[in-house]
């Protein structure tokens, strides 16, 4: 036996011409706002500065890995981007936290006993999830690092090699002028 319920052809056709009616959002406005329905705390997903967060300080920052990191290309340019877009949410993850975290009132005989110290409750569930979020970005981080660094190793080798080469080519060639002034003096000496 199906755990479906059977439906009326009536509720079936109600269904299917309300299905019909709906086409979304219309209006620029509209689909900017309906774009927005699923970001509950812009951990994940793409990337961007949240209203509640200063774009300008996002831009702070990008701008100070860009000096610090000085990208050579545009694939270290986006690696360096990413490295930014990481730290920023790893900061988002954080402030999270802070969050789990809620002071409870106390009597001022609870705060002499406690030595000053305030009561804090902790909201476990979401404190794991924003941890979670934090180590996520952490890593994503130390990876996109770890690929600048190695594009810049790669570069330096081959910048190393072609001065290497340049320094065999000139040795060989030094070698062939002195054979060739070699060869020129013993048949000159020959010849005399």
């Amino acid at each position: 036996m199906s755990s479906h319920k059977k439906i009326s052809a009536r509720k079936l056709a109600v269904n299917r011409a309300n299905a019909r009616k709906s086409h979304g959002p219309v209006t620029p406005e509209g689909k900017a706002k309906v774009s927005q329905n699923r970001t509950v705390h812009g951990l994940t997903g793409r990337f961007r500065v949240l209203p509640g967060e200063d774009q300008e300080q996002y831009n702070d920052l990008l701008d100070a890995f860009i000096r610090a990191e000085q990208p050579a290309d545009p694939i270290e340019v986006e690696l360096v981007k990413k490295m930014a877009q990481e730290t920023w949410l790893s900061q988002r993850a954080v402030r999270a936290q802070d969050e789990c975290f809620i002071q409870l009132p106390t009597t001022a005989e609870e705060e002499a006993a406690a030595g000053g110290r305030a009561k804090v409750e902790v909201d476990h569930s979401f404190l794991e999830r924003w941890l979670r979020y934090q180590t996520q970005h952490d890593r994503a981080y130390a990876r996109a690092a770890a690929e600048l660094l190695k594009r810049r190793e790669h570069r330096l080798r081959m910048a190393r090699g072609i001065e290497s080469q340049k320094r065999a080519e000139a040795a060989e060639k030094r070698r062939e002028n002195k054979e060739t002034r070699q060869v020129e003096r013993h048949q000159t000496a020959v010849a005399l």
